[in-house]
Parts: C-alpha cells; structure tokens; sequence
C-alpha cells in the first residue's frame, strides 16, 4: 500500500492506524475488453485512463486505478479494463455481497460506456476477459517463547 499507516502516524499523531484490514476479507475483480463499432480497442488508447471515461470526478487510487463512486475501483490493464470490489470482511453472506458489489461495479462502467458511446456516435460493448477473487488473511502472531 502506498500510504502506509507510518506516513499517516506523522500526521495524527498518538492514532493507531492498519496497513491491513484488521480481519480476514474478500475481493471480486472482473476483466473485459472493450469493443468500439465491432472492433477491439485497448482502453488505454481511446480513454488514456479511468478518469476520461467515468464522468463524475474520481478520486486516485495506488498505480493507475481510481476510487469508482459506486464504492469500487477501475483500471486499465494491458488493454483490458478491470473493476474490483471494495472489500468485504469474510462472514456469513459475504461472497453474495461481493458478487452483488461487482455487478453494481459493472452496471455502472456500462452506464458510462453508455454515454460515451452516445456522445462520440459509436456502439461499445464490454466482452469479458476473466474474473477472480482475492482473500486476504490476518498473519499469526508468534508467540513469544518464555524464558526460563
């Protein structure tokens, strides 16, 4: 993580902050190539980046993604554009959550694909690439030998 919690501790001081999520959590993420007019195009060529796609402001995120207003990210990735979830602490109902937040993820890049396409006068379709997922587990602690 690129702002890790040290850097956030010079500012607020005497506040604990996590690098990592304090508890196990889960992450969807969903690939697709972009199609203009029947044709396949790389993202990255016809949007630059994330942010001259998407028409409300974005925040930046670590490397080239961006904070999605539905509560997700979105980034280019060699030629293919990727969405992700936000993260979800792993209990009962989590994997329903995360697969509902992708789909939200989703529905709002078509919606953006939408008007884009609208205003420049041109059919885009989302073909998808791949989708995976992503679990993150608290490290053990050791436990400390006594000395005798």
């Amino acid at each position: 993580m690129k702002n890790s919690g040290r850097d956030l501790g010079r500012l607020f001081p005497g506040t604990e902050f996590h690098v990592s999520p304090p508890r196990a959590v889960i992450g969807l993420e969903a690939e697709f190539n972009l199609l203009i007019d029947g044709r396949k195009r790389r993202p990255e060529k016809v949007f630059g980046d994330p942010s001259r796609l998407v028409r409300r402001r974005m925040i930046p995120r670590t490397g080239k993604s961006f904070q999605l207003p539905a509560g997700g990210a979105i980034y280019f990735d060699t030629g293919v554009i990727e969405v992700v979830t936000p993260i979800v602490e792993l209990e009962r109902g989590c994997c329903q959550r995360a697969t509902r937040l992708l789909w939200e993820q989703i529905r709002y890049l078509r919606a953006e694909l939408d008007h884009w396409g609208n205003r420049h006068g041109c059919e885009c379709r989302l073909q998808g690439f791949s989708a995976h997922y992503n679990f993150s587990f608290l490290k053990k602690k050791k436990k400390k030998k006594k000395k005798k």
